[in-house]
């Protein structure tokens, strides 16, 4: 099993052990002070984080003593909408490098660095290029053949757009070992 697959097993086990915890915690039983320290495990064992759990606890107690619900059910439903608000009142925010970078383009003329400067090489494949969706590109105001700069926090490198419909939107693709 190669890394990817252990790390999307590991994931799948997180999201199936969280999802039985809250389903098993949401069938039967009193609204009690067990029932709301149980949740709170399973929002904190979950990254929801300290205060994002302790905040989705007051509004689940609050909406919970308002409506006068006693039954598990109902109070799951609750719990849905609340996390729901959560997500929509928060917007996203504008990133410094909105793109996502991915470097797995491989050239067959090249091996690693090796073969940049071979003659015969360099008239196959001249220039780096990055790969990136037409419509990313009007929105930089890049057009096909320009030379461009891509910035991380780690470092900068210039490569050659190559504008291609086949890579998602949002994402650029570099070629790597230049």
């Amino acid at each position: 099993m190669g890394i990817f697959a252990k790390i999307k097993e590991g994931l799948k086990k997180t999201k199936d052990k969280i999802a039985y915890s809250l389903n098993k915690l949401f069938t039967g039983g009193v609204l009690n002070d067990d029932f709301y320290d149980e949740l709170e495990e399973i929002l904190l064992t979950s990254d929801v984080g300290a205060d994002t759990t302790e905040r989705i606890l007051d509004e689940l107690r609050d909406v919970i003593d308002e409506k006068m619900i006693t039954d598990r059910t109902q109070a799951k439903e609750e719990l849905k909408q609340i996390m729901i608000d959560i997500l929509e009142e928060n917007e996203l925010p504008e990133y410094e490098y909105p793109l996502i970078i991915t470097t797995g383009r491989r050239i067959p003329v090249y091996f690693h660095s090796e073969h940049r400067q071979l003659p015969w090489c360099r008239e196959q494949w001249p220039v780096p290029r990055v790969e990136i969706n037409p419509d990313d590109a009007v929105q930089y105001g890049i057009e096909q053949g320009d030379w461009v700069w891509i910035e991380t926090p780690y470092g900068k490198i210039r490569e050659v757009a190559d504008l291609y419909y086949g890579i998602r939107p949002g994402t650029i693709n570099c070629e790597h070992q230049w």
